[in-house]
């Protein structure tokens, strides 16, 4: 056997599956068995899905905690559970072809793969189906799911951990907008709505935390009624604030033209000479991108209180570009890929950096040790984050966007930290080195 029998159906691309993992797989192993793929590059891609696959089972247990345990959801639960056992199961047996390459190994382990992503995919459909048929109870998919989870703990099919764990999340993502409201600049476009109902915003923020809290005092009281008036004061802030943030939208992508001061041509915004008499258009405000959720800092760039390099908004506007679909999975792909690039280099980087010399001198050996400590905790943060942001393309998911990206800017803060502590160790073991040559 020279080709997958499935291989006949399969586009120059590769899409077999609506796993990009898989098909890289998929693509490395048709080299292979065409006689000039290179074992090592297949290797490499087997080892990223396993990864994939992996982090994809941890994800679906977790969420597996906030869901109601229906017929449905169980059957479901069984399914996907079984086509997991299955899939790793085929990727062993891929695996198999490195210790005695034949390439049997390759076909049954493929085919095995892909026929446990399509009963898998198939499965999460299903569940998404399901999902779509719930009551909706706010815009906010947050909140509509804090809201949802906590009348499951009223009926008791879910335990009050689950809710608490749900309802805190969203609580600290209030309080975090609320501390850094001052950090969101609108452009000329945007500021119109922005000026006229920033009290109201700040408003509705101040009563969201209001009700989030007032919920969460049940498990002081176990009141349930406090749960039920404190997430209907959240839903209705929060409501306001989904609108005002729509509004926002609309603006900053509404149609955008300027009229040429010299022939009242309308062009463009985004030209810089008219398209008619070729006027140099001076460089205005109204002609930024919009700066409400990103502006920049003299330090480097800064997102609603975190600390962002450039690489890393490069990341930020491609995942903010994949929630609107505005990019293509591949190309969303590239960039998450690049970035975790960059992230094995910096692990590798890391590697190389000696503890100081001096083993007596303890300033300089406590901040040795705590820039090792900082670094693996902003790292760990930082590669979570990325495997969210690669799974999301397996699921779909658009938490895995948000979570995501929320757990790599956390990462990245821990990092920035650690430059500042990597400073304080230069300077301490240069001072110990000059004290030990005296």
């Amino acid at each position: 056997m020279d080709k997958f029998p499935i291989s006949k159906s399969a586009s120059v691309d590769y899409e077999l599956t609506r796993s990009p993992h898989m098909n890289r797989v998929i693509e490395q192993a048709e080299k292979i068995l065409e006689g000039v793929g290179n074992p090592d590059e297949l290797h490499s891609k087997l080892i990223e899905l396993d990864r994939a696959v992996n982090y994809l089972m941890q994800v679906f247990k977790q969420e597996s905690k906030f869901q109601e345990k229906t017929d449905f959801f169980n059957k479901e639960s069984d399914i996907l559970k079984t086509k997991f056992e299955k899939l790793k199961h085929g990727i062993k047996r891929i695996f198999k072809y490195f210790k005695k390459p034949e390439n049997r190994y390759i076909v049954e382990g493929v085919d095995k793969s892909i026929k446990a992503f399509e009963d898998l995919f198939a499965s999460f459909d299903r569940l998404k189906e399901e999902e779509s048929r719930r009551k909706v109870y706010s815009e906010s998919p947050y909140l509509n799911d804090v809201i949802r989870i906590s009348r499951c703990v009223k009926k008791g099919t879910l335990p009050a951990e689950v809710f608490k764990e749900r309802l805190e999340m969203f609580l600290n993502i209030q309080l975090n907008l609320q501390a850094n409201i001052e950090n969101l600049h609108p452009t000329q476009d945007e500021r119109p709505i922005f000026e006229e109902n920033k009290e109201k915003v700040e408003e509705n923020i101040k009563r969201a935390i209001e009700g989030l809290k007032l919920a969460k005092t049940y498990f002081i009281t176990h009141m349930f009624e406090s749960v039920e008036a404190g997430l209907e004061k959240a839903r209705v802030a929060i409501d306001f604030l989904m609108k005002f943030e729509k509004k926002l939208k609309e603006a900053r992508e509404a149609p955008k033209v300027k009229y040429c001061f010299r022939c009242s041509t309308e062009n463009p915004r985004s030209v810089r000479f008219c398209i008619n008499c070729n006027y140099n258009f001076p460089p205005l405000q109204m002609e930024e991108e919009s700066t409400f959720d990103v502006r920049l800092e003299e330090g480097g760039i800064k997102q609603i209180g975190h600390v962002m390099t450039q690489n890393l908004m490069k990341l930020y506007e491609v995942v903010d570009k994949m929630k609107t679909r505005s990019i293509s999975v591949e190309k969303y792909l590239e960039t998450v890929n690049w970035f975790k690039g960059l992230m094995l280099k910096a692990r590798e980087d890391e590697k190389k950096i000696q503890p100081p010399e001096t083993k007596g001198d303890s300033e300089a050996q406590e901040a040795f040790e705590q820039f090792k400590e900082n670094f693996d905790i902003g790292m760990k943060d930082v590669e979570d984050g990325v495997n969210r942001l690669l799974i999301f393309a397996e699921t779909e998911d658009p938490n895995l966007l948000e979570t995501g990206m929320e757990s790599i800017l956390r990462g990245g803060d821990r990092l920035y930290q650690v430059k500042m502590i990597g400073d304080q160790v230069k300077m301490a073991m240069e001072q110990a080195v000059k004290q030990a040559k005296k």
